[in-house]
Order: C-alpha cells, then sequence, then structure tokens
C-alpha cells in the first residue's frame, strides 16, 4: 500500500511539474491550456473522452477543491484503506470509480500543477526536475491540507 501511495504522489508531482513546465516555457499559456481535457465522471459510463459532458479543469477544479481536496488527501495518507491501486486510474483516467461520482477525471493533473506551484520556492525547472518525488510527498501532503484548509476557511 505504500507502494501505491508513492506511486500515486510520484504521478501528481511528476504530471503537476510537467504542466508547470509547460506554463514556465511558453508565457502567456494559460492553465486551461496546459492542462488536460477533462469531463465529468459516469460511473456508469466511464470513458476516457467524453465530449458532451468536457469540463475544464482549470475552470471547475477552484471550486471543488473542498470536496475533492479531502478524497486525494485520504490517499495520500498512509493507512489501511489507502494506497490502492485504484487510486491512479480514479484521479489519472476516466476509469469506473463509484467514489468518484459525477465530479472532472484527471482532478490529480490540477491538483498537481497547484502543489507544485506552492513547494517550487524560487526554484528553475532544472532544480525541481532533480527533486525525488518520493521525497516529496509529506511536503505535497501538506500544500494539499493548506490548499483544503483555504476552500473551507
Amino acid at each position: 500500500q505504500a507502494q501505491a501511495q508513492t506511486y500515486l504522489g510520484e504521478a501528481m508531482w511528476v504530471e503537476g511539474l510537467a504542466t508547470y513546465a509547460s506554463l514556465v516555457l511558453n508565457p502567456g499559456t494559460a492553465d486551461a491550456d496546459a492542462l488536460p481535457v477533462s469531463h465529468l465522471h459516469d460511473p456508469d459510463d466511464p470513458q476516457l473522452a467524453a465530449p458532451d459532458r468536457a469540463v475544464s479543469l482549470a475552470e471547475v477544479m477552484p471550486g471543488l477543491v473542498a470536496e475533492m481536496g479531502p478524497m486525494l488527501r485520504e490517499r495520500l495518507r498512509s493507512s489501511e484503506t489507502s494506497g490502492s491501486e485504484d487510486d491512479y486510474p480514479m484521479f489519472f483516467l476516466g476509469r469506473a470509480a463509484p467514489p468518484l461520482g459525477p465530479r472532472p477525471v484527471r482532478s490529480a493533473y490540477w491538483f498537481g500543477l497547484q502543489i507544485v506551484r506552492r513547494l517550487q520556492r524560487g526554484r528553475s525547472l532544472r532544480e525541481l526536475g532533480a527533486l525525488e518525488p518520493a521525497t516529496l510527498i509529506p511536503d505535497m501532503q501538506q500544500a494539499l491540507d493548506a490548499m483544503i484548509a483555504e476552500a473551507t476557511g
């Protein structure tokens, strides 16, 4: 389970950093243009792309931090119920995930970007890329906790 927890955290860091790098290397690019296409999840009709349910992560996720942040945080914590191999598909893909309900798929890309922004602390892209993602899990959890606190405050 710890391995699955680390995998989810590492994936969030790597994908968040890739999105952040796209924004830094292409000044003027909007978050909506750098983040992947998303849509509202339907457990009864899981799809990798559902244009009829399309949403912009950059537009909808700020309003969903209080709701989705705790779901993600729970899966980053080490406990018997977290670190499942189902976590990656639930937060990165469009696979059926009943706990996700009618929320956006691929939300971890947006969360990853926000976490990288909080943890970059003036570091260059080269310095950020040299960081070992597995060592960042506690800092990522703290950043996520801060995001949730701000959203619910």
